[in-house]
Parts: structure tokens; C-alpha cells; sequence
């Protein structure tokens, strides 16, 4: 797990990553770098959360040899410089090794689904039984929303990935194996497959800065979960271009609740838990009917988000628009450490925490490090910066 933050106005954007890592389930390691420069001759950085690999390889090692593929090249926007980051990707720069990695770069989403099936039965079910649910799970998966990149058609996907899917069905579900059922399961997992479903091991990166022929920042969030030959399993879920609308935002990834309670004035999870004990004890103690009751809640929640917008993020937002740069890297920075210091007292593993590196990217500067860890002493290797003048 990770916390990272995006701070921008139409003069810069301030970038923050913590350092934690957890391997397992019971170790977290300090020391990761989730924070890079993406080009050196463009003003553009990217942020990594979620998994640390992709098909085996480190994310550091990614952007580390995109960079130097591209050299000089200049990217006009920050969209576009997403998108040739997305091609490098998706050739055969890192190619297939012998162990499958594309293959097995969907094996998190296959468990993940059909441990959630193996939990809906306590004994094994009748073919027919199961055939029914997994009939009714494929209908309610087909409303799921879908990719908006072309996917792998199916003849290629049961190709590719029948002799795995039917390894991990035998190994995790206590159902007949027949063809029919088979069957059935294919179709379930291709769908899923094809949807925005974030499986425990996928890789969320955040690409923003400044293009050559922008004025201020764009940011973009994707997903990336898996990968068969030219195709990603990829989306977008967050884009802010503040060339198109002007102002200034704070973007959140991954761990974000302390983040949403110092904007709003309130955690989502306890917003929820108050909605909920209202729902409970108007219908126990009120004789109003649930239409009413629900209209109740409405206007409740209105009201809510109402006083959160006008008195807690709309002043926020305001000073954000007009602060300097050296102000943006201090609020980035302090946002990250909140929740770092949250992690510490409320869960037995750190899952955020670390040194926090900070950047500021601003038109013309680039991407200057305000803080920045190294593995290394920098003054024990005088040669360093001239062999790598492009890290």
C-alpha cells in the first residue's frame, strides 16, 4: 500500500509519494522509489502505486529504459506522452520469458473471482446448481463497466489463458469440471476481463506536467492489470487538464481517507457509518414510510455535501489556486505524512510511511526534486551525475 498526492494549480503541480513497500502480508520495507522524472527533456513526472512489477519487471526499470529510448524526444501534451508511454509497454521490450509472465500477469483477477464463487457454497454443488449460479453470475457481470480500450477477442483470450484458467478452477473450486461448467467459467472470467475490475495486483501510475505546447498542467490516472501480447488491460480513472479548466485540484491515490478528511471535514467511512445508523434508527423508531425516510436521508446528505463544499473545500481550493511552489511541496508533503502518521497508531503494519519524496513540476523548470532519497551517498560518487545525466 501507498499514500501519494497531485497538488495542482495553473502554475504548477507538487508531487508526493511515501517510501513503504509491504511484501507479504506480514513485512513492509522503507525504501521504495514510487516517484521519477518520466523524460528528461520534458517537464513531466509519474507517480507509481499498487503493485511494483509489471511482468516481473520493476517499475523503476520501466521508466528507467523508456526514458532512454526516447532520448530527446519532445511530447507537445502530457496525454501524449501517456500514450507512448501505453506502446512502450505494450511491445516486446521485455518480451515473454519462460516462465509465461503474460499468462500469469492475470492469474491475481482469475483467483480473486473464483475464490468468490468458492465462498458461495459450503459443499459442492450439483452440475446444474452451478451451472444456474455461474449463469446468473455472468448476467450480472455483463453490467460491470467495460474496458474503453479494444480487448482481446475471446478465441484469443481461451487460447491464450484456457490451460491456466483450468488449473486454477481445479485447484480452487469444489465443483464438477465438466465441459459445460468449463464453459461457463471461461465466459465469467472473459468478461471480467473485459471490465474495470482492479485485482489486487494491478499497478496504478499517475503520468502529469506540463507538454511542450501547455501552459499548465494535466494530470492522468490509469490502471494497468495485466498484459497478452499487444494488449493492455488498461484504463483511465482520473484526468485533469487545468489548460481546459482552469483552477486548481487535489488528487489522491491509493490510501486516501486522511487526505478526504482533512478537505472535507470528514472520512468516507464515517459518513457511511452515520448514514447507516440514521437508515437504522428512523426505521426503528420512526412511523414514517421508507419513501419518506428516504427523502429524509436525501436531504440529509444534501445538506452534507452542501456545508462540506462551502465551508470546508471551497476555501481550501481558493488558497490552493494562488499558492507558490515552495508551499504546494510543503502541503504535498504534509497530506502524505498525515496518513504516515495515521498508519503508524491505527494498523499493525505500516503501510505508509518512509521518507516522502517531493517534487515540483513547473513550466520551464521541469521537475525539481524538493526532497529525494538515495540508496547511495552522492558525494562518494563524484562520477554519478555525469555517467547519468539523463536519471
Amino acid at each position: 500500500m501507498t499514500a501519494e498526492i497531485a497538488i495542482l494549480n495553473r502554475n504548477a503541480v507538487a508531487l508526493a509519494a511515501d517510501s513503504a513497500v509491504t511484501v507479504g502480508n506480514r513485512r513492509v520495507w522503507n525504501n521504495a522509489n514510487k516517484l521519477f522524472s518520466l523524460s528528461p527533456v520534458n517537464d513531466i513526472g509519474i507517480m507509481i502505486y499498487g503493485s511494483g512489477e509489471f511482468l516481473g519487471w520493476s517499475w523503476e526499470t520501466i521508466i528507467k529504459t523508456f526514458r532512454q529510448k526516447n532520448g530527446d524526444q519532445v511530447f507537445p501534451t502530457v496525454s501524449e506522452c501517456g500514450e507512448d508511454f501505453l506502446n512502450y509497454l505494450k511491445s516486446d521490450a521485455f518480451g515473454n520469458n519462460t516462465f509465461n509472465e503474460e499468462e500469469m500477469s492475470f492469474n491475481s483477477l482469475f483467483f480473486e473471482i473464483l475464490e468468490s464463487i468458492k465462498e458461495e457454497f459450503e459443499e459442492k454443488p450439483k452440475e446444474t446448481e452451478f451451472s444456474d449460479f455461474l449463469s446468473k453470475k455472468i448476467s450480472d457481470s455483463s453490467k460491470l463497466e467495460k474496458l474503453d480500450v479494444d480487448i482481446i477477442e475471446w478465441l484469443e483470450f481461451e487460447k491464450r489463458l484456457f490451460s491456466q484458467i483450468e488449473i486454477i478452477t481445479k485447484k480452487i473450486l469444489k465443483a464438477p469440471q465438466s465441459d459445460n461448467v468449463m464453459k461457463h467459467v471461461l465466459d465469467l472470467l472473459f468478461i471480467v476481463y473485459s471490465s474495470k475490475v482492479r485485482s489486487k495486483s494491478a499497478t496504478g501510475f499517475v503520468i502529469s506536467g506540463f507538454g511542450s505546447k501547455q501552459f499548465s498542467p494535466e494530470l492522468i490516472d490509469y490502471t494497468l492489470d495485466g498484459k497478452i501480447g499487444e494488449f493492455l488491460r488498461v484504463w483511465k480513472n482520473t484526468e485533469v487538464n487545468l489548460n481546459v479548466n482552469p483552477g486548481a485540484q487535489i488528487v489522491p491515490f491509493a490510501q486516501t481517507d486522511m487526505i478526504q478528511l482533512f478537505m472535507e471535514g470528514i472520512s468516507g467511512t464515517n459518513l457511511f457509518f452515520i448514514y447507516n445508523t440514521l437508515v437504522r434508527v428512523l426505521k426503528d423508531k420512526s412511523n414514517q414510510t421508507e419513501e419518506e425516510i428516504n427523502k429524509l436521508l436525501g436531504d440529509f446528505l444534501d445538506e452534507v455535501k452542501t456545508f462540506q463544499q462551502e465551508k470546508m473545500i471551497s476555501p481550501v481550493m481558493n488558497v490552493i489556486s494562488t499558492l507558490p511552489k515552495e508551499e504546494m511541496a510543503a502541503m504535498a508533503e504534509a497530506l502524505v505524512e498525515i496518513t504516515s502518521l495515521r498508519r503508524k497508531v491505527d494498523s499493525p503494519l505500516e503501510t505508509v510511511g518512509g521518507p516522502t519524496d517531493v517534487a515540483v513540476i513547473s513550466k520551464g523548470d521541469g521537475l525539481i526534486w524538493i526532497k529525494r532519497k538515495h540508496y547511495f551517498d552522492i558525494n562518494l560518487n563524484h562520477d554519478f551525475l555525469q555517467r547519468k545525466k539523463l536519471i
